[in-house]
């Protein structure tokens, strides 16, 4: 693999990769909060902005969040703000799709809700993830596993994280960022 599996903040990177939607909707004020919550391997990412929904320019039979998570480099492509793809993300979503066990991306957007599965960053469900209708507010629910096939240290480093967010927080004051980290003994 591509990674530097020595480096103690390999998997807080990764993990950060979750965020770059997110942050790309704060700096136009459609996201306010996001929260991170981290137990052992088990990540959980939630914000409240949805990834796009609508289809895909380039590939018309995927939606935009779709095609963040499963082509590379689609999220820095299609950013509304260049800089977070080149300063903030690093590798992207679809990267960090391919280097999880599992992925599942649970997204409401626009009155929209969509649910997909990723394994190793392949979707496990049918041709194509179902689009329900919902009332509920936008929101994307990301949970994800690094592999530790993959990574052998797949538990981000609470320190790695905290100073990535304290880099976000000092780039957007307004968002309000949350971390849970459960330590295991």
């Amino acid at each position: 693999m591509y990674f530097n599996v020595d480096d103690p903040d390999v998997a807080a990177t990764l993990a950060m990769q979750a965020l770059c939607h997110a942050v790309d909707d704060a700096i136009d004020d459609r996201c306010t909060r996001i929260r991170m919550r981290i137990d052992g391997a088990e990540i959980e990412v939630r914000y409240d902005s949805g990834m796009p929904l609508d289809h895909d320019a380039e590939h018309p039979e995927r939606s935009i969040a779709q095609a963040f998570l499963t082509i590379h480099a689609a999220c820095h492509s299609r950013k509304r703000h260049l800089e977070v793809g080149s300063d903030l993300c690093q590798i992207g979503l679809a990267v960090l799709n391919a280097v999880c066990s599992k992925l599942t991306a649970d997204i409401r957007q626009g009155g929209k809700q969509v649910l997909m599965t990723f394994e190793r960053g392949e979707l496990i469900e049918g041709n194509g993830p179902a689009v329900s209708s919902t009332e509920e507010p936008d929101e994307t629910r990301l949970r994800f596993a690094l592999d530790s096939q993959v990574l052998p240290k797949n538990q981000p480093a609470e320190d790695a994280l905290r100073r990535a967010l304290g880099d976000v927080r000092s780039r957007l004051p307004k968002l309000k960022i949350e971390m849970e980290y459960a330590h295991r003994d």
